[in-house]
């Protein structure tokens, strides 16, 4: 009797109340039996924990979205802005938001065709081509796109002025496409590092892209006297998400006006603007 009641005592409160009157069922059994009356009720023990804990672990839901972001918004290491507001999204939903890098077109039709489970920080697009996203409705970070330049005598004030000069941005990058479709002269690169290779070998007199990835990249690559145009355009991007997780919608929209109203977002983003100057 006494193995029993120390099994019984153990129990949280719920399984208390639900298995306790067993003990009165132990009080009438022969002593013999005891042993293996307490065995028995060990096993239901471990099924309705094994049972409970595996409910509890499928209300955590993971999305994994692509995303063609670069260094300082997106980081291996999980330190970039962008990580950081999804991290605290994920705090205040019980989402886990797994990225996955990709090129900007391939990203769209991962997410569009719900291999991947949405695409995270896009401008605007098209979305009667893409018909199987759905769009958080608030902003999650602006982006900032501008021309990088390095030589002298440059002087870029707005889109027409672009014209004049050997200008060069990457493939799929809709906010900058959108600028540029009109100048079917201009140098499309496949990447970034291509495009960068180009300005600074001379072969580009305006790389076009994002102005804190750019500035970044340069750095990194040892690139000097590096400057950003007087024109430049924001836009705000969002989180689109596969039809098949409509039910999130409004649960990360709600999240993300959250952070913005009492200051966790601003606390993130405020390094990121300075860097876009």
């Amino acid at each position: 009797m006494q193995i029993l009641e120390a099994i019984v005592n153990r129990l949280e409160p719920l399984t208390i109340q639900t298995l306790k009157s067993c003990q009165g069922v132990a009080h009438r059994l022969p002593h013999r039996e005891i042993g293996l009356f307490a065995c028995t009720l060990l096993l239901m023990i471990a099924s309705f924990s094994t049972a409970s804990h595996g409910q509890q672990q499928a209300t955590v839901r993971t999305l994994f979205l692509a995303t063609s972001n670069l260094p300082p918004v997106v980081k291996a290491d999980s330190t970039g802005y962008l990580d950081r507001i999804l991290a605290t999204l994920g705090q205040r939903t019980g989402i886990v938001f797994e990225l996955r890098p990709l090129p900007a077109a391939r990203a769209l039709m991962q997410a569009n065709t719900g291999a991947l489970d949405g695409d995270v920080a896009r401008t605007d697009f098209h979305e009667d081509q893409l018909p199987h996203l759905i769009r958080v409705p608030e902003p999650l970070i602006d982006l900032v796109v501008a021309g990088l330049y390095r030589r002298d005598g440059i002087h870029v004030e707005k889109p027409d002025d672009l014209a004049e000069y050997r200008v060069g941005y990457v493939r799929g990058w809709k906010l900058v496409e959108s600028l540029l479709h009109e100048y079917p002269h201009f140098t499309v690169t496949r990447t970034v590092g291509q495009l960068l290779d180009m300005l600074n070998a001379d072969r580009l007199d305006i790389a076009v892209m994002a102005v804190a990835s750019g500035r970044l990249m340069a750095t990194e690559r040892g690139m000097q006297n590096l400057r950003v145009t007087d024109y430049r355009v924001r836009r705000h991007s969002f989180l689109y998400l596969h039809e098949s997780h409509a039910d999130l919608v409004p649960v990360i929209d709600s999240a993300i006006k959250s952070m913005k109203s009492d200051d966790s977002y601003q606390a993130i983003i405020n390094a990121y603007n300075a860097e876009n100057q």
